[in-house]
């Protein structure tokens, strides 16, 4: 099962959070909004207690540095939210990125991220250190180009949601592609 993870963020909007964690699959009723103000304040120590991650299960976040609360971020609380969520036996995915921490490299690059992001002040952001990663199919590449180069489409945001159509791209950027993918095709 896909949940959602949504924090209450100025730089991140709940919006740009709920349509990302939407397109990624998540059910809409098993999304939770840390931060909310007001009845039912929803927290990650409520979301542990509730059990609602499962082994087998996927969690999405956009980044993992939303997990802490603005201005509580320390590397000790990050440590113990993380090592808690682990215990759950859910997978973690870091949209934004791509990311999960199926793979160890993958979480060192997640935690490093986060704590990078909390220390400056910069939650939610692409920092040069933070690429997004995502291992593309020659046919997934061979989809990405055809879009990209034809004349049906006006505009980035159309060809990006083109290109969303295809399955396991959901989550891809149109900033990626210009950046990483046409420039690899080019260069083969």
């Amino acid at each position: 099962m896909n949940i959602g993870i949504i924090r209450i963020h100025r730089r991140v909007s709940e919006a740009r959070q709920r349509s990302t964690l939407l397109k990624w699959g998540a059910d809409p009723d098993r999304i939770w909004v840390f931060g909310k103000e007001g009845k039912g304040l929803q927290t990650l120590k409520k979301f542990l207690k509730a059990r609602v991650a499962r082994e087998g299960d996927k969690i999405g976040i956009c980044r993992l540095a939303l997990l802490i609360d603005p201005g509580h971020g320390t590397h000790d609380k990050m440590a113990a939210d993380v090592k808690a969520l682990l215990k759950t036996g859910a997978t973690l995915c870091e949209l934004d990125t791509g990311l999960t921490w199926d793979d160890k490299g993958d979480l060192v690059q997640m935690v490093t991220d986060a704590i990078k992001q909390i220390s400056t002040g910069r939650v939610g952001e692409n920092g040069p250190g933070a690429p997004t990663k995502y291992v593309l199919s020659k046919e997934q590449i061979a989809f990405i180009c055809a879009v990209w180069s034809s004349k049906d489409y006006k505009n980035d945001a159309q060809r990006q949601a083109a290109i969303r159509e295809f399955p396991g791209l959901e989550n891809i950027l149109a900033s990626y592609v210009r950046r990483v993918v046409l420039p690899a095709k080019k260069q083969q």
